[in-house]
């Protein structure tokens, strides 16, 4: 038999931790918190509105552009370089100035010369580059990578960046993530696989 303590006030079992059924305790009225103005807040851990949260801890809140105190002239205008229309604070060209721009090879910050146009002499054939594979035992010279962990075969590539240089100590395996690499800072690659290359000839 259950007592008079173990019932809520409507008859039914109370929960132990709300000492309320669950029905009681989901209706029951929730206290309401009020601003100083008189506004309902939504949290009860606020102290006060918005807006005179505003008003005590930012006085000078309402005063924008430049009768703010802490005006400092904005941020000026910015215009693309070839068409000087107004665009974006970060950008140096509008959109459509920056396809035509970028179309340009000498722009590219991977142009070299040009050497990428021009073709390779005829003693470049996959049987060739199929050796220099073979010489490096299908492995990436530099993170060792292999070739079935590649899934795809390896590039070779040329050390000094001479595509008419065909000669076996200027050409090395690499993986694509490591081919990658050696397109920029061409001078400090250029000694790094020199140096690989000389290591695994002499090892």
């Amino acid at each position: 038999m259950k007592t008079k303590q173990d019932l809520c006030n409507c008859g039914k079992e109370k929960d132990v931790r709300s000492k309320q059924c669950s029905y009681c305790y989901c209706h029951r009225p929730k206290n309401r918190y009020y601003c100083e103005c008189g506004t309902e807040l939504a949290d009860y851990r606020a102290t006060h509105c918005l807006e005179c949260s505003l008003t005590i801890h930012h006085p000078q809140k309402g005063k924008m552009g430049e009768s703010a105190p802490n005006y400092k002239g904005g941020k000026s205008k910015h215009y693309c370089l070839d068409c000087k229309c107004e665009i974006g604070y970060y950008a140096e060209r509008c959109w459509e100035c920056y396809v035509r721009w970028a179309q340009i090879p000498t722009n590219n910050p991977n142009y070299v010369h040009g050497n990428c146009y021009l073709p390779y002499p005829l003693g470049w054939t996959n049987t060739f580059k199929e050796q220099i594979r073979f010489r490096d035992n299908y492995k990436c010279q530099l993170c060792g990578c292999h070739e079935v962990e590649n899934c795809r075969k390896l590039d070779v590539h040329h050390i000094d960046y001479n595509k008419e240089n065909l000669k076996e100590d200027n050409l090395i395996s690499l993986c694509q993530k490591c081919h990658g690499k050696t397109n920029f800072n061409r001078e400090y690659w250029f000694k790094i696989l020199k140096d690989r290359f000389c290591m695994v000839k002499n090892g």
